[in-house]
């Protein structure tokens, strides 16, 4: 009852402070409690916009009621973002509030969602930045960005990448190939970095332009759990979010982890690891295919069949009966 009462005091706190229990019972707080959730759930329900195409392919938003709230009447619109929605018209892009009203006007050729308060924007070739009132913020002048994270951006001018802060002073100066938006990592301290690529390595750099993981990886996948899938002088293993090397890297190919296994070639043989590295499927596949519904596709010695993610190998009967469920 509490967190109900506290909701519903956050949401329209005239209302509440209007309620008086003189005779508590049981009776009491359960009418009281279903009138409030409902009054919640009504309120929740009229925030939530979501897009639909008419007849004509025009689009608009309607409440989770089905009412419509903006007519439809764009070429597209994107999802909400910090009470903004990217809508586009005759070729250009703005934003709109809940209600409809055009905050953004439809002048920009491209518009991203807003991110920590600004939406980076495009303009005869140039990018830049707005805040939610359709400001421009940060001067149309670069030759590519990606979106605000942990009060950073990356932005690319005379063909290298450097990161600015909401101001859009430079932080870390314009040096990389390529930049991407710093990403959390939880590695005891919850530090953010950012990848970053210069002649044609990759690494991690923290918020100073520090180097945390050393640009020296050919490639370097996303982070799934604490691992990130490496290449370094043709052969594959992983690192963890401390920067360093967990799986040896001795793979001559290796996948992303799914529910906990990777496919890995050694030897020109296939089979699958752990994220500890250890080989819970045997390397001796010629061919392998990535586990799905837990079951994966395997060839030997001309021999096609499935196998679990135990290793054992399936019946047609046991292959149908996983497939149909």
């Amino acid at each position: 009852m509490a967190w109900l009462l506290n909701i519903y005091q956050m949401v329209i706190p005239e209302e509440i402070n209007k309620i008086t229990f003189k005779h508590t019972n049981v009776k009491t707080i359960n009418a009281v409690a279903i009138l409030l959730a409902v009054c919640v759930t009504s309120i929740v329900q009229a925030q939530e916009l979501n897009q639909f195409k008419d007849a004509n392919g025009k689009y608009g938003y309607k409440d989770a009621g089905g009412k419509v709230i903006v007519p439809a009447k764009y070429d597209l619109a994107g999802d909400f973002r910090e009470e903004r929605a990217g809508v586009k018209l005759d070729g250009k892009w703005g934003c709109i509030d809940r209600n409809g009203n055009e905050i953004v006007p439809l002048k920009y050729d491209a518009l991203a969602d807003f991110r920590e308060g600004l939406a980076g924007v495009r303009k005869d070739g140039k990018y830049g930045f707005i805040d939610k009132t359709g400001k421009e913020v940060i001067a149309i002048q670069y030759e590519s960005n990606y979106s605000f994270s942990d009060g950073l951006a990356s932005v690319q001018l005379n063909g290298k990448f450097g990161f600015i802060d909401r101001t859009g002073k430079v932080i870390i100066p314009f040096t990389y190939d390529d930049a991407r938006p710093f990403e959390e990592f939880h590695n005891g301290k919850d530090a953010h970095y950012a990848k970053v690529k210069l002649n044609g390595k990759f690494g991690y750099i923290d918020r100073e332009g520090k180097i945390f993981i050393p640009i020296i990886y050919s490639k370097i996948l996303s982070f799934v759990k604490g691992l990130a899938v490496v290449q370094l002088d043709k052969k594959w293993g992983c690192l963890n979010e401390h920067g360093k090397i967990d799986i040896p890297v001795r793979y001559e190919a290796m996948s992303g982890f799914e529910n906990g296994l990777s496919k890995v070639k050694l030897n020109g043989k296939w089979g699958f690891i752990d994220v500890s590295g250890k080989e819970v499927i045997p390397i001796k596949y010629d061919e392998a295919e990535n586990f799905q519904s837990g079951i994966a596709r395997v060839s030997v010695d001309g021999k096609t069949f499935y196998i679990n993610e135990a290793g054992k190998v399936l019946s047609d009967s046991e292959v149908l009966m996983i497939l149909k469920n």
